[in-house]
């Protein structure tokens, strides 16, 4: 009997010297309204050719500074922009308000190690960010340019029968290796993020329901079984980008720890162009890109802080753009209380409904700030959450807002977090770790 040779590396093992460029220092971009001893805003390894894809860094800060892109990309041509009418969000190398934005380089790719992400708002503080995936609002109708153009077939015609029997008929191997072994069934927009798929509707776009429904043939795609932990472990996403005529959606490697591990995952996936996508919705490859960036190699601006930075969160009494401030030391934006949402039960006794008043004070441990005049459940559930009731397709929920983390801080009485804000101090409220406060009003952006 003949034997086969044992398999070799699919990349050679390569020399010291070669290992080097995966050492090298990240491509940091920082918010220009902290001192640049500040963790960076974002990180990105230098993989391509040396640098980090434009889009993919502008669209990354962008997402964090709450969808600051312009809305109409495609009508304005950033090469005209001159000093007098700059972007609203740029990058630039310096951190002073009249830094010259940076226009999309010729190869599409920024090679240095240091820039600045502006956003040009009315207030004198620094802007905001998004700490974590969950308060992050999807922007339904407002897709970047990238994610509104690259090639998706049409999924056919498939039945409601089984999820991954539609998958499987649909596929037939991995979308990244074309590999019909160990193929695993993988969300495009991930099951750990249900919560945040439902109170962003984004049934919608595959139009099933219910709407929380996350498990459908147009959120899966079939991946190989080491390319699925790739992608789940935040290793690699898959991302649009520009080949000099057309966006294209390929693989973009994001971190990994082993030097070595890292070179044949760089050199077999990095750039590579995925298999034929069939009906799966550009929305969703966005929000995973929005999701995928959210982890402390990328998003290092919670490390070690050592003053507090501004962050905007996602009220829970609509999820629809109310917004108030807290201003809180982290070392990690997976710290910040997520937002919970569940199915209220059947047998649920029904509360006294009172409106809020200004002598609330600190009752309700730490219920978020609530619209005036609007009637909600002032009642604690069991599991320490508190929150309001929602309904969606005659279904009743209960939205909740974690308050477990006490070193949270809201603004002050009398101080205002709207943009048109002009305090000069941009930590005008310092870290309180005896208790948890709330306001008795509702404060308006």
């Amino acid at each position: 009997m003949n034997f086969k040779p044992a398999l070799e590396s699919p990349v050679p093992s390569p020399p010291d010297e070669d290992l080097r460029k995966f050492t090298l220092p990240f491509v940091q971009i920082h918010h220009p309204g902290y001192p640049d001893f500040y963790p960076p805003l974002l990180s990105f390894l230098p993989f391509d050719d040396g640098g980090i894809d434009y889009d993919i860094a502008y669209y990354a800060c962008c997402i964090l500074a709450g969808n600051v892109w312009q809305r109409d990309e495609d009508t304005t041509s950033t090469e005209s922009q001159d000093e007098e009418r700059k972007p609203k969000a740029y990058l630039a190398t310096s951190a002073k308000p009249s830094a010259t934005p940076i226009t999309r380089p010729a190869d599409g790719i920024l090679r240095d190690k240091k820039y600045y992400f502006h956003v040009s708002t009315d207030s004198n503080k620094p802007y905001p960010i998004i700490p974590t995936f969950s308060h992050w609002e999807f922007p339904h109708g407002n897709l970047p340019r990238p994610w509104r153009s690259f090639p998706i077939s049409p999924r056919g015609e498939l039945t409601r029968i089984s999820c991954n029997a539609n998958v499987l008929t649909r596929d037939k191997s991995c979308r990244v290796t074309q590999s019909a072994i160990a193929s695993k069934y993988a969300h495009i927009i991930p099951e750990a993020a249900e919560t945040w798929f439902t109170l962003n509707r984004m049934s919608k776009y595959h139009g099933w329901s219910p709407p929380s429904i996350i498990n459908v043939s147009r959120n899966t795609i079939l991946l190989r079984a080491d390319i699925k932990n790739m992608f789940d472990g935040n290793e690699a996403v898959m991302v649009p980008k520009w080949d000099g005529e057309e966006y294209k959606l390929v693989t973009h490697v994001l971190s990994l720890e082993d030097p070595r591990k890292q070179f044949e995952l760089v050199n077999l996936y990095h750039n590579r162009l995925t298999q034929t996508m069939y009906g799966i919705p550009r929305e969703y490859f966005f929000a995973r890109f929005a999701w995928s960036i959210y982890n402390d190699t990328t998003v290092q601006i919670f490390g070690a802080l050592p003053e507090p930075i501004r962050v905007r969160l996602r009220g829970p009494d609509t999820y629809r753009g109310a917004e108030y401030i807290t201003i809180r030391t982290v070392r990690s934006a997976f710290s910040i209380p997520p937002l919970v949402w569940k199915e209220a039960k059947e047998d649920k006794p029904c509360k006294k409904r009172r409106r809020l008043s200004s002598d609330d004070g600190d009752r309700g441990r730490g219920r978020a700030p609530e619209p005036k005049g609007k009637e909600v459940d002032t009642s604690d559930d069991d599991d320490g959450l508190v929150g309001n009731v929602l309904y969606e397709n005659n279904r009743r929920y209960y939205a909740y807002f974690s308050v477990e983390d006490e070193r949270a801080v809201y603004p002050s009485e009398g101080e205002s977090v709207s943009d048109s804000d002009t305090d000069e101090d941009p930590y005008p409220q310092r870290l309180q770790p005896s208790r948890l406060s709330r306001p008795s009003r509702r404060i308006s952006l």
